[in-house]
């Protein structure tokens, strides 16, 4: 690990750093009787021994003062490291400048089929009995108009959920607006889906997704993190008929704050079942649907509540219906008077006989989405106001010189 944080003392007295800590983008406790002399430095690494055997300096054989290792990685998304002190009052803090990289900006999971639809008798007779073979990742390039670029995959790999890398995939570049896919059993998913998916290869050393959801990590050939979330199949606001149902998780702004992800409801059930893998997840979107999951219902009315009033630069995700910018009465009434329709469902013709093969399924398949709607738009949902914010001023003795990033990642505490 090349990162490193530099802490400088300029007063004309020696600092005890005892008890004191780094938090945000990283996490560490300095040890008891740590000090920094008087205008000197102290580096936390999250790594020592590599430090002291850097090439270069600052390193070890210096005579500088190094310790650690810290939890978490200096970011080069940019972040906020604050130093803290004994007592927990912020002493000092560094906000870094991000310096993200082209894949860390565009490259996004955009479709997860994570539980799907039982085999049909001809996936059994082919060899496919397993429902688990018709698992799949779907990610896309999200860049577009002027900063519309080709992503280079070579040596992204996911670090957790899945193992699979890019070296030496069937697909290694990524135009913009296209799709990749990741799959368990690419023949399985041949037979389901028909020929012609852009497959760049299959799930590694035998691993697969959970079906109780799960954290997935996707980070390039220098470590940086890509993305990094958690899925689940049917906690508050996430949905149910994606799990086992036959439809899939759909991301509902590919090109949103990754923070997203972490959300149920930023995310949708598939318009079809089976999802539509390799391809957009598009239909005719409902007037009132702000989270786009094919319902008009409590959910969307606590997006809309939650940003109401925002003047400008709104987006249909946050509520703006009429498509002036902002999220006013106007968008409320939209949404006020569709409320409860619903989308009309669809299968893929591979995998409809799955789930809709004898006459009671069809009417079994959409209690099951009713269902899934109900328990999302439960009492549970409680819109945080939009406008809370803290804003603090301090004037500190002790100073941040720098943070040295080398394989900047998400924090991981």
């Amino acid at each position: 690990e090349d990162e490193f944080i530099e802490l400088t003392n300029p007063n004309a007295t020696a600092v005890d750093l005892s008890h004191w800590r780094l938090d945000g983008g990283v996490a560490f406790t300095f040890a008891p009787g740590t000090v920094i002399p008087a205008g000197g430095s102290i580096f936390v690494s999250p790594d020592v021994r590599a430090f002291r055997a850097r090439a270069e300096g600052p390193s070890g054989g210096q005579g500088r003062i190094v310790v650690g290792p810290y939890s978490g990685h200096v970011s080069n998304r940019g972040e906020t490291i604050d130093l803290l002190g004994s007592d927990d009052s912020l002493v000092a803090s560094v906000t870094t400048p991000e310096i993200a990289t082209d894949v860390q900006k565009f490259l996004r999971v955009t479709e997860i089929m994570y539980h799907p639809a039982d085999a049909t008798a001809a996936e059994i007779a082919a060899g496919f009995a397993d429902q688990d073979d018709f698992e799949f990742i779907e990610l896309a390039n999200v860049s577009g108009g002027t900063a519309a670029v080709t992503l280079e995959l070579t040596g992204v790999h996911f670090a957790n959920g899945v193992e699979f890398s890019f070296a030496g995939a069937a697909i290694t570049s990524l135009a913009h607006g296209q799709f990749v896919l990741i799959v368990r059993n690419a023949d399985a998913m041949a037979l389901r889906y028909g020929d012609g998916l852009p497959i760049a290869g299959q799930f590694a050393g035998g691993t697969g997704l959970s079906n109780a959801g799960e954290a997935i990590e996707i980070d390039d050939a220098e470590g940086n993190t890509i993305q990094q979330f958690t899925f689940d199949d049917n906690g508050p606001l996430w949905h149910p008929t994606t799990d086992g149902a036959g439809f899939s998780l759909v991301i509902v702004d590919p090109a949103g704050p990754t923070s997203n992800w972490d959300r149920g409801d930023a995310w949708r059930p598939s318009r079809q079942i089976g999802g539509s893998p390799g391809r957009d997840d598009a239909s005719t979107t409902l007037a009132g649907d702000v989270n786009g999951d094919g319902s008009v219902n409590l959910i969307d009315l606590a997006i809309l509540q939650s940003y109401f009033g925002t003047p400008t630069a709104a987006t249909r995700a946050m509520g703006d219906l009429d498509g002036d910018g902002a999220i006013t009465r106007s968008d409320a009434g939209i949404l006020a008077s569709h409320f409860g329709e619903m989308a009309p469902l669809a299968a893929t013709a591979q995998v409809a006989d799955s789930i809709l093969a004898a006459p009671a399924e069809p009417m079994r398949a959409v209690r099951t989405v009713r269902r899934g709607i109900v328990v999302a738009a439960s009492p549970r949902v409680r819109p945080q106001s939009v406008d809370q914010a803290l804003v603090a001023s301090l004037s500190v003795p002790l100073s941040f010189s720098g943070a040295r990033r080398n394989r900047g990642r998400s924090a991981t505490h």
